[in-house]
């Protein structure tokens, strides 16, 4: 659901589509999706919240750690 109009009417959109698909009356609404499974997993179709970005120190980490990887793996 996107938006509501004032006769109560649902505003849909697809997930991988820009533009709204339309207005559709509240009858014609069977369910609501909140998660699906697909090879023994469960995804959940919620908004996510924004992952935290990595911190400096974290990703200074990691580039070091890239680093010293490619080192000993030439040293071998």
């Amino acid at each position: 659901m996107v938006a509501l109009d004032a006769n109560g009417s649902v505003l849909t959109q697809g997930d991988r589509h820009r533009a709204p698909d339309g207005f559709v009356s509240p009858e014609h609404i069977i369910g609501v999706v909140h998660s699906f499974e697909l090879g023994g997993r469960t995804y959940s179709v919620a908004p996510s919240q924004p992952r935290p970005r990595p911190s400096a120190y974290r990703m200074q980490r990691q580039r070091i750690t890239r680093v010293l990887r490619r080192l000993s793996a030439r040293r071998a």
